[in-house]
C-alpha cells in the first residue's frame, strides 16, 4: 500500500510541475480581434507575457495598444485577412522569431503594420505562395523595426512577400535580407551585424552599416550613406544626385575606392571623433562637411577641390584637415587646414583663370628654414617657431595670378598653453623666399585678438611657405623650438644631443643632469653660435654620467632672461636593459620618452594600434649603447592602448604603452 502511494504521490508532482511549466511558457491564442492587452482577444485566457508563444488566427487582427512582449509569434494561414496593427507609438518586443503563413483565399493578406510604433524580433519569415492578389507585407511608416537576425522572405515575387516604407521608418538588420520585394520610400536601413554582412542590393534612401565585420555593398544610395562602429566595406555602391557619404565610426577609419571614388560628385561629412583618412587622391565636387574629427591627408593622398567648388561646412579645433588640400578654379576659397588641435584656415580671393590651382598645407613646426633677410626685412624682429602654412602654385594657367592671402591664428597657436601674440599691431606676414633662403617681411594688416585673428595681405603673386613675424623684440615672444633632442652612452660618458629650430637672442644654453627625473642640477654651459633665426644643432658630452639611470635636459636662456627647457631625456648607465623602455606610461599628452639598447646603425621606429595599423613612424640614427629619444605623437591619436615597434638589421622589439 505505501509503495502505492509513493507512486501517486510522484505522478502528483510531476502534474503539478508540467501544469506550473505551462503556465510559466503557455501558447496565447488570439481568436478575436481586438487589443493585446485585452483577455477577450486571447479567449479569456491572460494577456501574452514575455516568455509566451503567441498564435494568430486565420481572420483575427491584433492591435498593439500598449507596451507589449512575448516569445514569438505564429500568423496562421487561412482564406481570410489577419495580422498584427500598431496603435501610435507603441512598442513589441519578440525575444524569438516571428513566422507568417500563407493565406489561401483571394485578398487574404497578413500584414504586420508598425505605422509609427516599433517593433523587435529575433528572425521574420514570410512564407506567402500562390496567387499574387494575396501577400504578406512588414509595413512601416515612421515607426523602427529590428531584426537581429534573418529577414527571409521564400517566395521570391515581390507581390506576394514584402517590406513596406511609407515615410521615414528605419530597419535595422543583424543578418541577412533576402527575397520578396522592398519599396524603400524616404526610410533608413541599417546592417548592424556584428560580423561580415551582404548588403542587398536596392535602390536605397538612407543606408547604414555599423557595428562591425565586413560589409559588401550593392545598389546605389538617393540620401546619405554611413560608415559607423568599427564596419568596413567591400563589394560597390553609388550615389544618386544628392548623395551623401557619412564617416561616422568608433574607431580611426581609412577611406576606400568603394564608398569614397575617385571623383566624388556627392558631399562628404566628416563626423568622427577618431578620425578618417583617406587612402587615395580624391576630387569632391560636392560640399565637404566637418562636423567632428579630422580628416587626414598626405602628397600622396591629396583631397582636391574642382572649379566652382565653395562649400566647405563647419570647421574648428576638432575637425579640420591635416595635410595638402589642393584648389583648382577662379573661386574666392577657405583652406579648413590645421594640425595638432590648431585650425588655422587660410583664404585666397578669386585666381585669374579657371585653370588655376592653389595647394595649402598647416604645419605646427619651426617655419625658420634659414634666417631673416636684413637688406629687405631689417624691421623683422622674430619669426613663428611653432607654425607656417605651405601656400603653393600647383598650376598657373598662363596669366600673371595676384590674390590676396588670409591666413588664421588661433589660441592654440603658441608652442606652449597659451598663445606667443601679445601685440597684434607689432605683428608682419613672413614670406619665404627660395632665391635668397631667408624670410622676407610680406606686412600685411593683421586685426584681432591673441587668441584670434587674421593677417591680410593682398597683391600676393609668389608662392611659398608664410608664417607669422614680430616688428618688435618684446612683443609676439614666438618661443624657442627645441627639436631632435637625444641622449645616449658615447664611451664611457652620454653625448647630449639638440637643435633649436629658430635659434634668436639666445644667451646660453644649459645642460643639466637628474638621478630622479625632477631634481636637476648644472652640469656644463655652451653658447649659441647664430642668434639669426638659424636651425642650429648643439651637443655636449657627460664624460662622468652617475651610476644607473641619468636624466638630461637643456635649458635655453633668452637675452630677455626667460628660460626655456627641452624634454628630459633618460638613459641607464651600466645596466644594459633588454628590450625598449617607454616613460611615462601611460602617456598622458601627446609626448613619449622611448629609450633602448642597440648597436650603433640606423632603425625604423613605427607605433602600432590595436588593429596592427601603423599610426606613426620614423627613423632613428642609433649611436650605439643606451639611448634615449622624445617622440611627439599625432594629436589625433584617441586614449587607448598601442605598441612601439623598433626594428633594424638584427634588431626587433615590441613594447606596449597606453594613452590616457
Amino acid at each position: 500500500m505505501n509503495k502505492y502511494l509513493l507512486i501517486g504521490k510522484r505522478i502528483a508532482t510531476l502534474l503539478v510541475l508540467l501544469v506550473t511549466a505551462t503556465a510559466l511558457n503557455a501558447q496565447r491564442t488570439a481568436s478575436v480581434s481586438g487589443n493585446w492587452n485585452s483577455t477577450t482577444t486571447w479567449g479569456g485566457s491572460s494577456v501574452p507575457t514575455a516568455s509566451d508563444a503567441v498564435t494568430i488566427n486565420n481572420g483575427v487582427t491584433v492591435t498593439i495598444n500598449t507596451t507589449a512582449s512575448c516569445a514569438s509569434i505564429a500568423i496562421n494561414g487561412g482564406n481570410t485577412a489577419n495580422g498584427i496593427t500598431f496603435s501610435g507609438t507603441n512598442s513589441l518586443t519578440v525575444s524569438g522569431a516571428i513566422t507568417i503563413s500563407s493565406g489561401t483565399g483571394a485578398n487574404d493578406h497578413r500584414i504586420i503594420a508598425v505605422g509609427a510604433g516599433s517593433l523587435s524580433c529575433a528572425s521574420i519569415t514570410m512564407n506567402s505562395t500562390g496567387n499574387d492578389d494575396r501577400y504578406n507585407r512588414l509595413s512601416v511608416s515612421t515607426g523602427t523595426v529590428t531584426v537581429s537576425g534573418n529577414i527571409t522572405m521564400n517566395d521570391g515575387d515581390v507581390d506576394r512577400n514584402n517590406v513596406v516604407f511609407t515615410g521615414s521608418g528605419t530597419l535595422n538588420v543583424g543578418g541577412s535580407f533576402t527575397g520578396g520585394g522592398v519599396t524603400v520610400s524616404t526610410s533608413k536601413i541599417v546592417y548592424n551585424g556584428s560580423g561580415n554582412q551582404t548588403v542587398r542590393n536596392l535602390s536605397y534612401n538612407n543606408l547604414e552599416v555599423t557595428t562591425s565585420g565586413v560589409k559588401t555593398l550593392a545598389g546605389s544610395v538617393s540620401g546619405t550613406f554611413t560608415i559607423g562602429g568599427t564596419a568596413t566595406v567591400g563589394g560597390s555602391l553609388s550615389y544618386g544626385t544628392n548623395g551623401i557619404l557619412k564617416y561616422n565610426g568608433t574607431e580611426a577609419q581609412t577611406t576606400t575606392n568603394v564608398e569614397f571614388p575617385s571623383s566624388m560628385s556627392g558631399d562628404v561629412v566628416i563626423d568622427n571623433a577618431a578620425g578618417v583618412t583617406l587612402n587615395g587622391t580624391k576630387t569632391l565636387s560636392g560640399s565637404l562637411t566637418l562636423t567632428n574629427g579630422v580628416l587626414t591627408t598626405s602628397s600622396a593622398n591629396e583631397l582636391r577641390f574642382p572649379n566652382n567648388f565653395t562649400t566647405v561646412n563647419g570647421g574648428s579645433a576638432s575637425s579640420y584637415v591635416s595635410g595638402p588640400v589642393r584648389k583648382t578654379g577662379n573661386d574666392a576659397f577657405t583652406f579648413p587646414v590645421g594640425k595638432d588641435g590648431v585650425y588655422a584656415q587660410v583664404t585666397i580671393t578669386a585666381p585669374d583663370n579657371t585653370s588655376d590651382a592653389f595647394t595649402v598645407e598647416y604645419f605646427r613646426a619651426s617655419s625658420s628654414m634659414g634666417g631673416i633677410d636684413a637688406a629687405i626685412a631689417a624691421n623683422v624682429a622674430r619669426a613663428s617657431s611653432c607654425e607656417y602654412w605651405d601656400i603653393e602654385e600647383t598650376n598657373d594657367a598662363g596669366f600673371a595670378n595676384s590674390i590676396s592671402v588670409t591666413v588664421t591664428w588661433s589660441a592654440g597657436s603658441g608652442c606652449g598653453t597659451s598663445p606667443y601674440i601679445t601685440d597684434v599691431t607689432k605683428l608682419t606676414l613672413l614670406h619665404f623666399n627660395t632665391t635668397t633662403n631667408k624670410w622676407d617681411s610680406y606686412g600685411g594688416t593683421a586685426s584681432g585678438t591673441a587668441n584670434n585673428g587674421t593677417i591680410l595681405r593682398t597683391g600676393v603673386s609668389t608662392f611659398s611657405p608664410f608664417t607669422l613675424g614680430s616688428l618688435s623684440v618684446s612683443a609676439n615672444p614666438l618661443p624657442v623650438s627645441f627639436v631632435n633632442e637625444k641622449a645616449f652612452e658615447k664611451g664611457s660618458g652620454v653625448q647630449i644631443e639638440w637643435t633649436n629650430a629658430t635659434e634668436s637672442d639666445m644667451s646660453a644654453y644649459v645642460i643639466e643632469r637628474s638621478a630622479d627625473g625632477i631634481s636637476f642640477t648644472t652640469i656644463g654651459q655652451t653658447t649659441p653660435r647664430s642668434n639669426q633665426f638659424d636651425k642650429v644643432s648643439y651637443s655636449y658630452v657627460d664624460a662622468a654620467p652617475l651610476a644607473g639611470t641619468n636624466f638630461y635636459r637643456v635649458k635655453a636662456v633668452e637675452l630677455t632672461g626667460k628660460n626655456v627647457y627641452s624634454r628630459a631625456l633618460r638613459v641607464d648607465i651600466g645596466r644594459s636593459p633588454k628590450g625598449i623602455s617607454l616613460y611615462p606610461n601611460p602617456v598622458r599628452g601627446s609626448v613619449i620618452n622611448i629609450g633602448f639598447s642597440a648597436l650603433k646603425g640606423q632603425y625604423n621606429l613605427n607605433v602600432l594600434n590595436t588593429a596592427g595599423q601603423v599610426v606613426y613612424r620614423q627613423s632613428i640614427n642609433h649611436a650605439g649603447g643606451n639611448m634615449s629619444q622624445s617622440v611627439s605623437l599625432p594629436a589625433s591619436l584617441k586614449a587607448g592602448v598601442y605598441n612601439v615597434l623598433i626594428s633594424g638589421d638584427n634588431y626587433k622589439e615590441t613594447k606596449m604603452f597606453i594613452i590616457q
